[in-house]
């Protein structure tokens, strides 16, 4: 996950990480000054501050800066479910690159029931790969999330429940089938709570006989 304009923050991760995130929002307009310097697929994300990114400016410059990443070879973008527009955007997306259709609740993670709708809701805007980040205000709340994965066999669902109670979900989501996980590219350049350093999780998972 990258957050901030500097470079060397690529290099620290390089060793770790298989997949960026650029976070176009936080990163500002100078993010494509990044990609000489990203030799791996990158995903790109311009999130709204309703959900819980740092973008302020227009819709249509957001859209803009999105399309923007295509064309400079993003191997995926991220839209939220409520992006106006979503499927008109999302077949222009698909026919260059992967589509993720994102879905975030910063208060509560719902029941089992609403979660499985979110994702056909987001499977049917178009999306390749789903996402499903909820706050996890117990540890339950994790399993939950998690068993969404589950509920869909062969399908790609990202599922994370955010909060230090739903840290494990980051661990255990890429486990049960989840195609990748969420990492800061070193501590203190989190995009959300809960998540580790790159090098934290690779430790964990090198701990586990899986790296």
């Amino acid at each position: 996950m990258i957050t901030s304009a500097d470079a060397s923050v690529i290099k620290q991760a390089d060793q770790y990480a298989d997949l960026y995130e650029l976070r176009l929002d936080m990163i500002g307009l100078s993010w494509p000054s990044m990609l000489p310097f990203i030799h791996k697929p990158w995903i790109a994300t311009c999130r709204l501050k309703s959900e819980g990114g740092t973008w302020d400016a227009s819709e249509a410059k957001r859209k803009e800066e999105i399309l923007k990443a295509l064309s400079q070879g993003a191997s995926m973008i991220d839209l939220e479910l409520g992006t106006p527009n979503l499927e008109r955007l999302a077949g222009i997306i698909k026919k260059k690159s992967k589509l993720i259709i994102s879905y975030h609740n910063y208060n509560e993670t719902p029941s089992r029931e609403i979660l499985a709708k979110i994702v056909e809701k987001e499977f049917k805007a178009g999306a390749d790969i789903t996402k499903i980040a909820t706050t996890a205000n117990c540890t339950s709340d994790a399993l939950r999330v998690l068993q969404i994965i589950q509920k869909f066999p062969g399908k790609d669902i990202v599922a994370i429940a955010m909060g230090e109670k739903g840290s494990l979900s980051r661990i255990l989501a890429p486990l049960i089938g989840s195609p990748f996980t969420y990492a800061s590219t070193s501590r203190g350049l989190e995009s959300a709570d809960g998540q580790f350093p790159a090098a934290e999780l690779k430790e964990i998972y090198g701990m586990l006989g899986l790296s």
